[in-house]
């Protein structure tokens, strides 16, 4: 789900909006490395508000600058290579993030049942209208 995510972050900011508006990538869901490319895709944006798309190269370069860890470097460039490779369309990019946001509600939901009990609970009661939604 992250490559998806990540190729459609770059590809626009009209699809970095939808996924910044949707989806919460500060869940436990998504691994540090998708966090940090996140991160930088939004500083990118953030910095050049005329930029309607984020170029992968200017981005590296970015990561090399800021970063100290050759390692973590390494990975965050495959990660960043990889998702660049994902062709979808704009359609699948939009079923991918509402997919993301799906099982953000699951697992919410799924944690909620385990913790605080029976499904006449409230809080279940929203996230499963919220899942249907």
């Amino acid at each position: 789900m992250e490559k998806p995510l990540i190729a459609a972050a770059m590809r626009s900011r009209q699809n970095y909006a939808l996924i910044q508006h949707y989806i919460d990538t500060k869940q436990k869901t998504y691994s540090a490395e998708f966090k940090a490319v996140i991160g930088k895709i939004k500083e990118y944006y953030d910095l050049d508000r005329d930029a309607e798309a984020v170029s992968g190269e200017v981005l590296m370069a970015q990561i090399r600058e800021n970063l100290r860890s050759e390692k973590l470097v390494d990975k965050l460039s495959d990660l960043i290579g990889e998702s660049l490779s994902e062709t979808s369309s704009d359609l699948n990019v939009k079923a991918a993030i509402l997919a993301a946001r799906q099982q953000e509600v699951a697992d919410r939901l799924a944690a909620t049942l385990s913790t605080d009990g029976a499904a006449s609970n409230p809080k279940v009661d929203a996230l499963i209208e919220e899942l249907n939604e």
